[in-house]
């Protein structure tokens, strides 16, 4: 065990005179390491072997220790010791039945140099008799302990885990030093009691008890709710009979014949982590050393716990390790990346296995030297790679490069190195490391990139149509070449100097002015027609269409404007108007034309051919008066047919020409003339027609009168046609600025939402009826349903009918024209 101080120091001056053969104690000399220096007579017979098998080794390699009881363990402690400046006291008894009743002590004290000497530690050692020390029992008693530490120190030599440990401790108190019960208990930080985990001897099932009664009431003394309360030093209970505070376990004690108990702490990393707990079977069994012994066993146990505890962490950290290094590789593999160690003195280069995949270097090759490694790169950057690695060295400046390599292969890789200077404590570079990271596939992403950004560039500054962005001042910010092409400026001339409103036309500049601030309130603008002013004064028509960027807090930053050249569109425009304008007129003409000569067919019918039929008709009532009587008889039925067919073709011309011609829609206008041919229209067919003609305002055109007729008398002839109608319902009215023309009927009808599709043909009726109303520049609507009629609905605009048709004078009205208004059967 280590110092009591209890043996007398030793003087350093008299160390070397005590080295002498006469005196029967025993003295040496040793080293600071524990290798014996010299050794007297008596030091050499105690060990019973030559002093050349003691001389120059460690003193606990003498053969000898373990019968005195004292193992390797404690002589290394006592000289750790000693050689710190603390006195050691070892105290050794023969353990074996033949030489029982010898005991050995020595002591261990560091002297400072003499004689020459370098600083040493003395040796004392002293051989009697037991009986003059201790008594039998006593020396029996520590001998018994004794062997109980061997087995424990052996224990924690060969064990391999806490456990084995716990079970050779408890073993070796029962077996060696005859106690009753020797347990152990871990701290449970749930219940914060000791909880029993190992326990030997003929009173073990006292144990039970134990760890099911426990209770802070009862066992406070020896299981604390808290660790951190217990002081860490032994308690001891020389009686457990008479102590009060077991007075709830002294009946289970005596039944298990258990009379004093000593609770030894044990520590893990410093703090309180169970105890050892050995009970006899006679009150006061445990004095001063046996406690002293017992307490070395405990230490000795929380020795083995904290080496199981560095042994753990040991195999953790390099488990933790293994795993770090795998991740790492694997990580560089993931990432290309490889790294390398030059060590400076040697020159001596070590990679990664990554980086000999890198380079497309077998591992069987080995790890090149610096300059074979740098034969891989391309001349360019061979030399400077090779000065980058002579600044590092040299002046300790960490670099970062780009390289070019020849891999064995031929195929080029780029590579990104790191080199990093190790320094030493003086400030000299005495490593250099590194990492290298393959880049080839970001320098091939980079070039396409390039080439990509190139072609949007080009896109962008030579599309066929204008591209710019306007700040919120409306400040042009950027702007492609087509467009400065457009307006005749140079990049420098527009950009950040001109607003949008100086490249306008005078027209233009508060229309965008008014629709600049709706772009940054709604974010979008369409098709915005323009006009810009280029350099030379000349102006350009142009469609804009933009949308808003803004930033993150959602205010207006700038456009994306685009400009679409109207030159072409406005001259089409131009184009188109004034075609439709032609055809509109071409149109009315062939109209005026139509009704011309529906006018002249009509007078030609009326003037040459009634009268020549009403001739005719004299001329055979004159024949009938001239003949005979009995002639007439017989000629009568005759003459009679002739003139019914006279009759009869008089009123069929008087039918065609009111067709071709009416003469009321010359003489009296729209209104009678839809009157008269809805009463013809009513005889000819059966079909009631049902007039709603409103008095007119305004005083129509005669061209525009023959075409609302005609529009109207083509519906009925298809109602006539197509309706199978009971009804039919004639509408003209007008309002303030349109006038409309509705005809319906409660015939047949027919799906109007099939007109126009694929395999639909329209009646020639509606499309007269259509290009007439749109040739007038009016809108025709048709809606019918099946079983529900059909309804045709013309609407014009009064002002622009009046003004789209020119004035024409028509023929003056003839007397022969009144005929046209004779009464059937009249000529």
């Amino acid at each position: 065990m280590t110092g009591n101080n209890r043996a007398a120091r030793i003087a350093p001056a008299n160390v070397d005179a005590a080295l002498v053969d006469s005196t029967d104690q025993m003295l040496g000399l040793l080293s600071c390491d524990g290798t014996v220096l010299r050794a007297n007579r008596s030091l050499v017979a105690f060990f019973d072997v030559p002093a050349d098998e003691i001389l120059g080794k460690p003193l606990w390699s003498a053969p000898g220790w373990e019968k005195w009881g004292i193992g390797a363990l404690n002589i290394k402690r006592a000289v750790r010791e000693a050689a710190a400046g603390k006195a050691s006291h070892v105290l050794g008894i023969l353990a074996d039945e033949s030489n029982r009743g010898h005991s050995a002590e020595f002591d261990l004290e560091r002297v400072a140099e003499h004689f020459g000497l370098e600083p040493s530690i003395a040796l004392m050692g002293q051989f009697d008799a037991i009986g003059k020390q201790l008594s039998s029992a006593r020396a029996l008693r520590l001998s018994q302990l004794y062997g109980a530490i061997s087995d424990t120190n052996k224990a924690v030599m060969r064990s391999s885990g806490p456990e084995e440990v716990y079970r050779a401790v408890c073993d070796a108190c029962v077996r060696h030093c005859g106690f009753k019960l020797a347990w152990i208990g871990l701290h449970d930080p749930l219940s914060g009691y000791i909880i029993p985990v190992e326990a030997a001897g003929p009173a073990a099932s006292y144990v039970d008890g134990i760890r099911t009664a426990v209770s802070p009431g009862n066992m406070e003394r020896y299981a604390p709710a808290d660790p951190a309360d217990r002081d860490l030093v032994a308690s001891i209970v020389p009686d457990i009979a008479a102590d009060p505070n077991l007075a709830a376990w002294h009946a289970a004690a005596a039944a298990h014949g258990l009379a004093c108990l000593v609770s030894l702490p044990l520590q893990r990393n410093g703090a309180l982590f169970g105890t050892l707990n050995v009970y006899g079977g006679k009150a006061h069994r445990f004095d001063d050393e046996s406690v002293a012994l017992l307490e070395e066993m405990a230490d000795n146990v929380s020795f083995a716990l904290d080496h199981f505890d560095r042994e753990a962490l040991r195999c953790q950290t390099e488990a933790a390790l293994r795993a770090s290094e795998a991740r790492l590789q694997e990580a560089q593999a993931v990432g290309r990346i490889g790294d390398w160690e030059l060590d400076r003195e040697s020159g001596a280069m070590t990679w990664s296995p990554e980086l000999f995949h890198l380079f497309g270097r077998s591992l069987e090759m080995g790890a090149p030297d610096l300059d074979e490694a740098l034969a891989y790169y391309e001349p360019d950057t061979r030399e400077h790679t090779r000065t980058c690695f002579r600044d590092a060295m040299n002046i300790g400046e960490r670099c970062e490069l780009e390289q070019t390599i020849i891999l064995p292969s031929g195929a080029v890789h780029h590579h990104a190195t790191q080199i990093v200077p190790l320094k030493d404590a003086d400030g000299r570079v005495y490593k250099l490391f590194g990492t290298v990271q393959d880049i080839t596939e970001r320098k091939l992403a980079e070039q396409q990139l390039r080439r990509k950004t190139l072609e949007i560039e080009d896109l962008y500054q030579n599309a066929p149509c204008g591209y710019q962005s306007i700040d919120a001042d409306g400040v042009i910010i950027r702007i492609n070449d087509t467009a400065l092409d457009w307006l005749g400026y140079t990049r420098e001339e527009v950009v950040d100097r001109m607003r949008m409103i100086d490249i306008l036309s005078p027209d233009s500049q508060p229309i965008f002015l008014d629709q600049f601030r709706r772009l940054k309130e709604s974010g979008r603008l369409q098709s915005l027609e323009l006009e810009l002013i280029r350099s030379n004064g000349s102006r350009l028509p142009v469609q804009v269409d933009s949308t808003a960027i803004l930033d993150a807090a959602g205010h207006f930053v700038a456009t994306r404007t685009m400009l679409s050249d109207n030159s072409a569109r406005k001259q089409l425009e131009i184009e188109r108007v004034a075609h439709e304008a032609r055809l509109a007129e071409l149109s009315r003409h062939m109209v005026d034309v139509q009704e011309n000569e529906r006018r002249k067919l009509a007078g030609e019918l009326h003037d040459r051919a009634s009268p020549n039929l009403a001739a005719l008709q004299l001329t055979l009532s004159n024949l009938a008066c001239a003949l005979p009587a009995s002639v007439l008889a017989e000629f009568e039925p005759m003459l009679g047919d002739a003139q019914a067919l006279l009759l009869d073709t008089a009123t069929g011309i008087r039918e065609i020409c009111t067709n071709l011609r009416p003469a009321t829609l010359d003489y009296a206008g729209l209104i009678p003339a839809l009157q008269d041919y809805a009463q013809q229209f009513t005889r000819r067919t059966g079909t009631a027609v049902r007039l709603d003609l409103a008095p007119l305002k305004t005083q129509l055109l005669p061209n525009v009168q023959s075409l609302l007729f005609r529009i109207a008398q083509e519906a009925l002839t298809n109602c006539a046609k197509h309706a199978d109608a009971g009804t039919i319902h004639l509408q003209l009215a007008e309002t303030d600025d349109a006038l409309i023309l509705k005809i319906s009927d409660d015939g047949v009808g027919f799906d109007s939402c099939l007109l126009g599709e694929s395999g639909s043909k329209p009646g020639l009726g509606l499309i007269t009826m259509k290009e007439r109303a749109e040739f007038a520049g009016g809108r025709f609507t048709i809606t019918s349903n099946p079983e529900s009629g059909t309804e045709i609905t013309v609407t014009f605009d009064l002002h622009a009918l009046n003004t789209l048709w020119k004035t024409r004078q028509h023929p003056s009205r003839r007397a022969s024209d009144r005929l046209f208004q004779a009464e059937p059967g009249t000529l």
